[in-house]
């Protein structure tokens, strides 16, 4: 499979636009788990490691994916709590172990 060049720069595709001054959105929609207390979860790709094998992409597309030009990207670096056990298993499953959780 295809290695990945040590000075590779993250592959991390680009967040969508937020304004912040939008009224439409409730203030306390961005505060929200915040105040709850919870932390939120972070997708880690070491991309020394990673071979592109697209693994994690067949378990959970909305967070990884490998394109055309046969590098990883990850799509949503933040993805809600309710796919922690897709990216658990897209941790387990990575034959180089290249994928961590950051909480």
């Amino acid at each position: 499979m295809h290695h990945v060049a040590a000075s590779r720069r993250s592959q991390v595709a680009d967040p969508p636009t937020v304004r912040h001054d939008d009224q439409s959105l409730p203030q306390a929609a961005a505060t929200k788990d915040f105040d709850k207390g919870m932390t939120e979860m972070r997708v880690v790709v070491d991309f020394d490691l990673c071979e592109s094998n697209a693994i994690c992409m067949g378990i959970i597309p909305e967070v990884f994916e490998v394109r055309d030009d046969d590098f990883l990207y990850i799509l949503n670096e933040t993805p809600p709590e309710s796919d922690r056990a897709k990216i658990e298993e897209a941790v387990q499953r990575c034959p180089k172990q290249a994928i961590s959780i950051e909480d």
